[in-house]
């Protein structure tokens, strides 16, 4: 049984609350639902406005889901069982929860309009899962597709597994507190503000990002760096696999920059690369590229080095260290260095080495 509601040209229509009820359909007008809230058997919103003061909960297996201008003061919940059922949300309109959003679909799920306001966290499953707050975005995310989340604060990620790629945008901090594991590629925007995702249950592919710090942990498989851009320091990790680029991407690290894959590569050849401060390499070897000046300590079994700009080393390798600059009159300068085996130098520029400190090979 579906109720359908019209308040076309009336006042609102105030009610205690919708008990156990069959699907309701609301075209126009305002309903608004006391702290009882409403347990509906499916919803579909063309348009008008609900409030409930209470929790708000809809098990569909008929049909998709569809909301409005929605406001619930509790809990709320969206389940679509549907054969391919969707939820979203009507274009130019707002869902504001107090409590926590639970959003599950086998179809898409798209709550990506821009004046939302999800104040609890957010668990949405899905095939592709599109998730838009204008407030702080707490969110636990599974897609079978792909999943963009967009923030206009901070960003937290639970638990959140996407099959396809991840797109954040944040107007804040992103952190995390559980593993993020995605298939495809991750792309970041989070201008101005730190990214921290270094729990030890992540799992990631390519990851493209902008972010003042940039943490970024993967603990299967490696992780292959895109186009990087960190206003402060930048530190990847990855203790199960490699430290790779795409190619043609580029890394432009502003700050001091921290790579350690140990056990196994890191591997920053991309000739667009730029890095402002000194760089830490730790694995099993190393290379790195920079279209200016190199400032590096390494701790590898062994080193390539190849600097547009000056280039300063200082660490140790058991085997092999490689050094190039290519730009015109670009030195090479050694700090406290230990190579194991053969030390190959090319300069353009004068070679030298700090005063008081040893170059051992």
């Amino acid at each position: 049984v579906t109720v359908t509601f019209n308040g076309t040209g009336q006042q609102a229509v105030n009610v205690d609350g919708v008990g156990t009820l069959g699907a309701l359909a609301v075209t126009d007008g305002t309903l608004n639902l006391g702290a009882k809230g409403a347990t509906l058997g499916g919803f579909n919103q063309t348009g008008g406005t609900v409030k409930s003061d209470g929790s708000f909960t809809v098990n569909q297996a008929v049909g998709s889901t569809q909301v409005g201008n929605l406001t619930v003061g509790g809990k709320l919940s969206l389940i679509n069982s549907a054969d391919g059922g969707q939820i979203s949300q009507l274009a130019d309109t707002a869902v504001s929860v107090t409590g926590t959003t639970l959003l599950k679909a086998p179809g898409n799920v798209n709550f990506g309009n821009a004046n939302n306001a999800l104040t609890g966290v957010v668990t949405a499953q899905g095939n592709d899962v599109t998730l838009t707050n204008k407030v702080a975005l707490a969110a636990a995310v599974t897609a079978a597709g792909n999943a963009a989340l967009t923030s206009g604060a901070a960003l937290t990620l639970g638990a959140t597994k996407v099959d396809g790629a991840l797109s954040l945008t944040s107007k804040g901090n992103v952190t995390q507190t559980a593993g993020v594991a995605v298939m495809g590629a991750t792309t970041i925007n989070a201008t101005g503000f730190d990214v921290t995702l270094s729990n030890s249950g992540n799992k990631f592919s390519t990851v493209n990002a902008t972010a003042d710090d940039l943490s970024l942990l993967d603990t299967d498989g490696g992780v292959v760096l895109g186009n990087i851009t960190a206003t402060g320091n930048t530190q990847i990790s990855s203790s199960a696999g490699d430290i790779t680029q795409t190619q043609d991407s580029a890394i432009n690290a502003k700050g001091t920059t921290q790579l350690v894959a140990l056990g196994s590569n890191v591997s920053l050849t991309g000739t667009n690369n730029s890095f402002g401060g000194l760089v830490t390499a730790v694995g099993n070897t190393a290379s790195l590229n920079s279209k200016g000046a190199l400032s590096a300590f390494v701790n590898v079994q062994e080193e390539t080095l190849i600097a547009a700009g000056n280039l300063a080393v200082m660490g140790a390798t058991s085997k092999g260290l490689t050094t190039t600059t290519t730009g015109e009159n670009s030195t090479t300068t050694f700090g406290s260095t230990s190579v194991g085996a053969d030390l190959t130098v090319t300069s353009t520029g004068s070679v030298s080495q700090e005063q008081n400190m040893a170059l051992t090979v």
